[in-house]
Formats: structure tokens, C-alpha cells, sequence
């Protein structure tokens, strides 16, 4: 007959092999709660924006509302700092009336911009950024004055701010949302002098980090 303590050992051994974790098998997946996206290293961004911007001068009524468009790259400098530059076009058209006479009128609006971009990395998806720098718009304006075709434009020169916020969708890709606005100098376009001061606010999408 067994001793009592050699029993009790089997039976212990028994026990420790029923509650065994299983073996995961080759292959499988975990299913454990998401983290952050493992980071990449940072690269050209190429960003591009699509929404509206509004000016606050009266005389650009009913033109002050317009359709507002843009690309931008952006490449690491130093830490936290990039630098970028880029593009933006906005238009608006409308019909007025003058007396007894139905007008065509449009307005289009090219900023070139280079500046300095703040992006701090947190370890998640989302992410805040702003950025400033100095940019050149050049204001086009056209119209049909008693059956007379008009074309004129000015420059102004002056400086931009934004701040915005970035998901990203996977590494490398992102999308989000943008506030800038412009200061300049004023233009003079079919003798009005017209404020450029402006606000957009704008979705950005692009790849890079």
C-alpha cells in the first residue's frame, strides 16, 4: 500500500494539469486593447486642405465667403520643429445688379506661404500642431462693367497663423481639422480698397510624420 504523502503528491500533480492554461496555437491573434501606433520615423509630410474662408471688410460683399483650397509639404528640422511651405487658392462668383444692369462679377485669391510648423508627439493618434510663417496673396478680381469686360489685381504681403488637430488614421496617414488666418496689407482692385485680413477653417488630410 502507498504512503499517505506520496498519494497526496499524485493527486497535486493530477490537479495542476487540469487547470493548465491551454496552449495558444501557432498563428493566433491577441485581441488585447489597441495602443498607440508604433512610431515612424519622421518623414516629408504632403498635406492637402479643402473648406472656407470668410473676410470681415464689408466690401468684399457678396464675395466674402469663398471656396478655399490648398497643398502644403512640410520636412523635420530640428525636434519638434518643421519646416513648410505651400499653396492655397480661393474663388467666389456672384450676380449684382447696377441700375438697370445685371453684373457678373468673381474674385480668386493665390497665397504662397513658408513658415515654421509645431508638432508634439503624445505616444497617441491624436494630435495638435500650429504653425506661422509669412505669405504673399495675390487678389484677382473680374467683371462685366455695361457690357465691358474688367480684369485687375493686387499683392499683398503678410503673415499667417493656424492651429490644428490630426488623427491618425494608420502610420504614416492622417486626417484632421484647421483654423488659419491671414493679416496683409490692403489691396486696391476696380477702385476699392479692400481689407485681405481673413479666417478659414479647413479639413487636411495627408501622409507622412
Amino acid at each position: 500500500m502507498a504512503r499517505p504523502s506520496a498519494l497526496a503528491a499524485v493527486a497535486l500533480a493530477l490537479t495542476s494539469a487540469c487547470y493548465a492554461p491551454p496552449r495558444r496555437p501557432a498563428g493566433a491573434q491577441d485581441f488585447g486593447p489597441p495602443g498607440p501606433y508604433p512610431r515612424v520615423p519622421r518623414q516629408t509630410q504632403i498635406t492637402g486642405a479643402i473648406g472656407s474662408r470668410s473676410f470681415d471688410d464689408s466690401s468684399w460683399e457678396p464675395l466674402e465667403n469663398q471656396f478655399v483650397t490648398g497643398l502644403s509639404l512640410a520636412e523635420p528640422i530640428e525636434g519638434l520643429f518643421w519646416l513648410e511651405g505651400g499653396i492655397q487658392y480661393s474663388y467666389d462668383s456672384a450676380n449684382i445688379s447696377i441700375g438697370a444692369f445685371d453684373e457678373h462679377i468673381r474674385t480668386s485669391l493665390f497665397d504662397l506661404y513658408l513658415g515654421f510648423l509645431l508638432q508634439p508627439r503624445f505616444g497617441y493618434r491624436l494630435r495638435p500642431y500650429g504653425g506661422a510663417g509669412f505669405a504673399m496673396r495675390n487678389v484677382e478680381f473680374e467683371g462685366e462693367e455695361l457690357g465691358m469686360f474688367v480684369r485687375e489685381d493686387d499683392i499683398s504681403l503678410g503673415g499667417y497663423g493656424k492651429l490644428g488637430l490630426r488623427l491618425e488614421i494608420y502610420p504614416g496617414a492622417f486626417i484632421g481639422m484647421e483654423v488659419r488666418a491671414f493679416q496683409g496689407d490692403p489691396v486696391r482692385l476696380n477702385s476699392t480698397n479692400l481689407e485681405t485680413d481673413s479666417l478659414q477653417v479647413v479639413f487636411v488630410s495627408g501622409t507622412g510624420s
